[in-house]
C-alpha cells in the first residue's frame, strides 16, 4: 500500500544532501518534471518508521534496524522516491566495506513498492538502483543486492529489466509464512490444529508462564541460539548479537522480549518486534514441556492487541517433504496457523563480474565445508549415542 506524503513527510528530506534527479534537468518541461521520479536521503525516523508500516515493510527496513546495524559496523542509506508530493518507494540499504572484496551492499527484504506498482513497471525502482549505483560504484562495490519480499512474478521482472541477475544463494527465504491476524483472538485460536490447542494446554498445565524478558535473561538466549545452530548446521551469530538487538529495540521502545520459564527457570525465549518477529530459542526442557508453543501464541496475541496485521513466522520449507532439515520447524509454523507464500529471492546488481565469480565461487565453497563439518559432527554423535 503506497501512502500519501503530506508537508511534514516532504520536509523531512535531510538538507544536507542534494536531491538526486534520474535524467532530469532544468531544462525539462513542466510535464515532464511532474512524472520525473526523484531519489532523496531521509532523516525522520518517525515517519519512515510509520511508512514503513503502511507500506508492509519488515523489520530490516526498520529505523532501528538501521541503527543497530550501524553497531555492527554497518553504513546505513535511507532513500525515498517522492513524485508529485508522494512516497512511492522506499529503501534502507546497509553498506559496509569487506577485505580484499571491496563494499558490500545490501537491501534486505525490500525495496518497497506496492504489489500493483511492481505489476505496473514498478518506475521508481530504476531511480532507487540507479542512486545506489552511484554510491556503490564510488566505494568499489561488487554487487548490491536486493531480496523484496514479493510473492508476485512482476518483481522478477522488473529486476531483470533493470539489468540485475539472481544471487548464487538464498540469503533470505524465498518461501515465507505469515499469519493473517484479522480475526478475533478465539478463531485464530481455532485455525490452529488440533494437536497444537492441546500442546498449548499442556503447557499450561505443566507450570509453563510467559513473562517480559530483562537483559539477565540475554545469556542464556544467546547459548540456546548457538546450540540450535550447531544442531541445524546454520551461521551463528556471537552472543553480543542478540544483546545489542535487545539494547536497541529498548532504545527505541521497538521491540519485545519474551521468556517461558517453569517453576522459575527460564526455558524458552522470544525477542519480536512490530515488523515482525526474529529471534527464538528453546532449551531442551522448553521442548519437553512444548513451551515454545506457548511462548509463539502469547507474541501472536500481543501482535494482534498492538494492532499488527501480520505476525511474521519468517522462512518455511517449500514443500512438506520431511526428509527436509527444516520440516520440522515449518510444521511447528503451519499447526500455528502459518501460511506460506513465495519471494522473489535475492538479486544482485553485478559491477565487477569477475571478482563476482570469484565472490560466488568462495560462498558455495564456505557452504560445502560448513554442510561437510556439519554433517561429521552428526555422524559422530550418532557413534557416540550407539556405544552407549
Amino acid at each position: 500500500m503506497l501512502c500519501g506524503c503530506d508537508d511534514k513527510v516532504m520536509n523531512n528530506i535531510h538538507p544536507l544532501y542534494k536531491e538526486i534527479t534520474d535524467g532530469a534537468s532544468d531544462a525539462t518541461s513542466p510535464t515532464q518534471r511532474e512524472n520525473t521520479v526523484r531519489v532523496v536521503l531521509y532523516a525522520d525516523r518517525a515517519a519512515w518508521d510509520d511508512y514503513v508500516a503502511r507500506a508492509g515493510g519488515s523489520l530490516p527496513q526498520s529505523w532501528p534496524w538501521g541503527a543497530f546495524k550501524r553497531q555492527q559496523g554497518w553504513r546505513t542509506l535511507r532513500l525515498v522516491a517522492p513524485r508529485d508530493r508522494e512516497l512511492c518507494a522506499a529503501m534502507q540499504v546497509l553498506a559496509r566495506r569487506v577485505p580484499g572484496v571491496g563494499a558490500f551492499l545490501y537491501a534486505a527484504e525490500r525495496p518497497m513498492l506496492s504489489a500493483v506498482d511492481w505489476a505496473s513497471g514498478a518506475a521508481a525502482l530504476g531511480p532507487l538502483l540507479a542512486t545506489v549505483r552511484r554510491d556503490g560504484q564510488g566505494a568499489g562495490a561488487l554487487a548490491p543486492r536486493v531480496d523484496p519480499l514479493i510473492p508476485v512474478a512482476h518483481a522478477r521482472e522488473a529486476l531483470a529489466v533493470q539489468g540485475l541477475r539472481r544471487g548464487p544463494a538464498k540469503v533470505q527465504p524465498t518461501v515465507p509464512s505469515a499469519l493473517n491476524l484479522f480475526p478475533a483472538e478465539d478463531a485464530l485460536l481455532t485455525g490452529c490444529d488440533r494437536g497444537a490447542r492441546r500442546l498449548l494446554r499442556d503447557a499450561r498445565r505443566n507450570g509453563v508462564t510467559v513473562r517480559p524478558g530483562t537483559p539477565a535473561d540475554i545469556a542464556p538466549f544467546a547459548h540456546w541460539i548457538a546450540e540450535t545452530g550447531h544442531r541445524k548446521g546454520f551461521g551463528v551469530r556471537d552472543k553480543a548479537y542478540p544483546r545489542g538487538l535487545d539494547v536497541t529495540f529498548r532504545a527505541y521502545k521497538s521491540g519485545d522480549f519474551f521468556v517461558a520459564e517453569r517453576a522459575d527457570v527460564p526455558i524458552v525465549a522470544l525477542l519480536a518486534a512490530p515488523f515482525g518477529a526474529r529471534y527464538c530459542a528453546r532449551s531442551a526442557e522448553g521442548r519437553r514441556v512444548s513451551a515454545q508453543y506457548l511462548i509463539q501464541w502469547t507474541a501472536t496475541m500481543h501482535a494482534k492487541r498492538l494492532g499488527c496485521r501480520l505476525y511474521d513466522f519468517l522462512s518455511m520449507t517449500a514443500t512438506d517433504d520431511p526428509a527436509d532439515p527444516w520440516a520440522g520447524l515449518s510444521f511447528f509454523k503451519t499447526r500455528l496457523g502459518a501460511c506460506r507464500a513465495e519471494a522473489s529471492g535475492a538479486w544482485d546488481d553485478v559491477y565487477r563480474p569477475l571478482a563476482y565469480q570469484g565472490m560466488a565461487w568462495a560462498q558455495r565453497t564456505r557452504r560445502a565445508w560448513r554442510a561437510r563439518a556439519h554433517q561429521a559432527t552428526g555422524d559422530t554423535q550418532a557413534a557416540g549415542a550407539h556405544a552407549r
